[in-house]
């Protein structure tokens, strides 16, 4: 993925110094690298979002090979982060921000609480090493059931709330966004919403602030239609689930944008710039 307004140039020539910039973070740690893990890291990469990548995994060889290939992609793409793989937990040591994406995926039939033991179980050693290694650093949590893991995570590492956070929310959003854009043959970028509540099937998205270009969405689509989107964002993962057979979603993980929060430098505060 290019940069906007950044062409492609095969001549491996350095952009001129106005493209330039520093990047929003130093160090961001993406632990598992899977289909979630490694897709993220590939777009933090590409959005030059922090001077070094680390892929953390169990699996000897997955985050190391994964890492390598992303950073070969560097010349073509024009990024300048650093991406390495570990199998060492102590790898994230001193990062920014911490990105959980380890754990069993979903299985057709299976719901985001049929996971909850065993995902508990990986993120409690994961947040344990937070503490130890990062205890400075934003923590981003993904992995399902995203909202118990969510707050599991923090009370197992014991960073302040604010430092914490679930990515359902977002996912839901842009769910629901995209089938409104579908329905009506619009650019997804001009469909304004929100999802409030859980990360299943009780989600709700908040029609009476949904528009397109600024139109309300109830003038645009009818009552049955929109009740039709709302259902299908709300069974959106397990949508993916059913068609994927052997995995779930990952494509549509948003990467951290460079105004998050980070913690103050040279303080153990927990406040944020």
């Amino acid at each position: 993925m290019l940069r906007a307004g950044a062409p492609f140039n095969p001549s491996g020539s350095s952009p001129p110094a106005s493209e330039k910039r520093m990047p929003a973070f130093q160090k961001i740690s993406v632990l598992g690298a899977g289909n979630v893990g490694g897709s993220l890291a590939q777009r933090l990469a590409e959005m030059d979002l922090a001077a070094e990548v680390v892929l953390v995994d169990i699996i000897d060889g997955l985050p190391q090979g994964k890492a390598l290939d992303i950073q070969e992609s560097a010349p073509i793409l024009g990024f300048s982060t650093r991406v390495t793989g570990s199998l060492n937990l102590e790898a994230i040591r001193d990062s920014d921000l911490v990105i959980e994406t380890a754990g069993l995926a979903r299985k057709p039939g299976m719901s985001r609480s049929d996971l909850l033991t065993k995902n508990a179980e990986i993120l409690r050693g994961h947040a344990v090493a937070v503490k130890s290694f990062a205890p400075q650093s934003v923590v981003l949590v993904v992995t399902n059931p995203v909202d118990v893991m969510t707050y599991w995570f923090r009370r197992v590492c014991g960073l302040p709330p604010a430092r914490v956070f679930g990515e359902s929310g977002t996912l839901d959003t842009a769910r629901f966004r995209t089938f409104v854009a579908l329905e009506l043959g619009v650019a997804p970028k001009d469909v304004t919403s929100f999802v409030l509540g859980t990360h299943g099937d009780t989600m709700v998205p908040i029609l009476s602030l949904s528009s397109v270009s600024g139109v309300p969405l109830t003038r645009l689509l009818a009552t049955d239609t929109l009740a039709e989107i709302v259902k299908r964002t709300q069974q959106g993962g397990a949508e993916i689930v059913n068609l994927l057979k052997t995995g779930s979603a990952y494509y549509a993980r948003p990467p951290p944008r460079p105004n998050w929060p980070k913690p103050s430098a040279g303080t153990r505060s927990g406040s944020f710039r």
